[in-house]
């Protein structure tokens, strides 16, 4: 926020008090978070199509077959899980993410 602040400041952008959304816009910076869902979603396509060789983390990653054509567009099983830890791990979490955004993911 202090670099965001300053950068405003330096540069004159105008923004009302700790809506740093117009500086970044204008900086063309994204959020640590959002950056981290891209990251996320880039890498599961990359393993999918192939880039990413590596078949120890694919065998993780569980695709849902459907037996008859519906709806539904979540392209990944995702387990039940007990605890926020299991919950969070990173294939889960990608899978998850795969799930909210299936126009990335046209695997049928």
């Amino acid at each position: 926020r202090k670099f965001l602040n300053s950068a405003a400041l330096i540069l004159q952008i105008n923004h009302s008090p700790h809506d740093y959304q117009p500086v970044m816009h204008k900086l063309g910076l994204v959020s640590l978070a959002d950056g981290r869902v891209e990251a996320n979603l880039l890498f599961l396509r990359k393993l999918i199509d192939g880039c990413i060789d590596t078949p120890s983390i694919l065998s993780q990653v569980s695709f849902k077959v459907p037996s008859r054509p519906t709806r539904l567009s979540a392209s990944f099983a995702i387990a039940a899980h007990n605890s926020n830890y299991d919950r969070n791990q990173q294939i889960d979490r990608m899978m998850h993410l795969g799930n909210e955004h299936p126009h990335l993911f046209n695997i049928y």
